[in-house]
């Protein structure tokens, strides 16, 4: 499915619950993909984008919603597609490292930018007990996921979210990519005496 907003966003006004589950989702092979044509921020220093969820919600809560700050962009339309990570194209291009997959989104922006900070609302319900989430780019020249500096920015009301910033366009694009939320286990502190 291909929405495509002249206006530029969604529009939530209902905040999820804490553990609540209402969002996006991509499922037997498929693929959403929200175009957004404008940002009540663009032009500001870094323009920030929603993806699904309202535009000017600093708190995204909707599951699989995305949050971009772009800096160093000229005016553009920024994309993004949630896709279901049993689609052939993600398969057999850029197979899937052996982690469950808690988030698989496509980002692209229309115009020049210097660098991304790139933040998404999992689905905690895919989570399994013990782990956290990780994110992981694609990378095409070498064929492999790249483990990405993340750490969580959920909060009480808002939380299962994770960021990560500075994120470069890859060679010779706008795209940002295949950028992928992934179930890690979490590490196990041990105190000796």
């Amino acid at each position: 499915m291909n929405i495509n907003r002249n206006d530029g966003y969604v529009t939530n006004t209902i905040d999820n619950e804490p553990k609540g589950t209402n969002g996006w989702f991509a499922v037997n092979k498929g693929m959403l993909t929200l175009e957004l044509r404008k940002s009540a921020q663009l032009g500001v220093n870094p323009a920030a984008f929603n993806w699904g969820e309202t535009e000017t919600d600093e708190d995204i809560d909707l599951v699989n919603s995305l949050r971009v700050s772009f800096q160093g962009a000229s005016a553009g339309n920024f994309s993004a597609s949630l896709l279901a990570p049993d689609r052939d194209d993600v398969a057999a291009n850029s197979p899937l490292p052996p982690l469950s997959v808690v988030g698989l989104w496509n980002v692209s922006f229309s115009a020049n930018f210097g660098s991304v900070d790139f933040e998404c609302r999992y689905d905690h319900t895919r989570l399994p007990k013990g782990h956290q989430a990780l994110l992981m780019r694609w990378d095409p020249g070498a064929s492999e996921w790249v483990r990405l500096p993340t750490y969580e920015t959920g909060t009480a009301d808002a939380p299962y979210r994770v960021k990560t910033d500075g994120l470069t366009p890859q060679a010779g694009t706008q795209r940002i990519g295949l950028i992928g939320a992934f179930a890690v286990p979490r590490g196990t502190l041990i105190f000796m005496r």
